[in-house]
């Protein structure tokens, strides 16, 4: 992230909820020099229970908090026309032991999200019981979010982290641990954006998870 420079905007602000998000305007890696598009990072909190303001609209509480990650536009390259995105996510527990597992849970009540019945959560050893995060199996593929625009979404199985100096140097985890980050337990995830037949990232050249 730090190849970014970054535009901020309050979406929200009241006395229960809050909602960020900071905006890509620049990229400093040689093939997005001429990019025209966006990677934007929506972080939303909130004081107590409900769901999220957007589609898929997650439970959340105080306890909680919601990252929405768009993208806007980007360029592929020529050599990448059937391209698809994919992050990774290196995730860290302060707590030394416990496992890392996964679940999908399944629900006949879709009114806060049309369609989809499914929930995935990663959990992972927390200070005092499971931290975990959690999301719908599904990927927006225009702005206006719908069960009719979108695509599917996979997560690696995780993998330990050698090197946890390197995987969080340059992150706010770091600079409030320090060190003791050598003592987490850590893994890796990759999630990839997309499913077979969808037409790839370039058919309308925006996802949001």
């Amino acid at each position: 992230m730090e190849l970014f420079t970054w535009e901020r905007k309050v979406l929200f602000n009241t006395s229960s909820f809050l909602s960020i998000q900071f905006m890509s305007n620049q990229s400093a890696f040689s093939s997005l020099k001429e990019n025209t598009g966006r990677l934007n990072l929506t972080l939303s909190t909130s004081v107590k229970e409900g769901y999220g303001a957007w589609l898929p609209h997650l439970a959340h509480s105080h306890r909680t908090s919601e990252l929405d990650i768009q993208l806007d536009g980007l360029h592929t390259g020529s050599n990448f026309t059937n391209g698809r995105f994919a992050l990774r996510l290196n995730i860290a527990s302060s707590n030394p032991k416990g496992k890392f597992y996964r679940r999908q849970t399944e629900s006949l009540n879709d009114e806060h999200t049309p369609g989809i019945f499914k929930t995935n959560e990663l959990l992972f050893p927390g200070r005092n019981e499971s931290a975990y995060i959690q999301w719908r199996p599904i990927v927006y593929t225009k702005a206006h979010r719908g069960l009719a625009d979108s695509t599917g979404v996979e997560m690696s199985r995780g993998r330990t982290l050698t090197d946890k100096k390197k995987a969080f140097r340059d992150s706010s985890l770091y600079a409030l641990y320090g060190q003791q980050v050598e003592e987490f337990s850590t893994r890796y995830y990759y999630v990839t954006f997309g499913a077979p037949k969808d037409g790839f990232y370039n058919k309308t050249k925006y996802n949001a998870w």
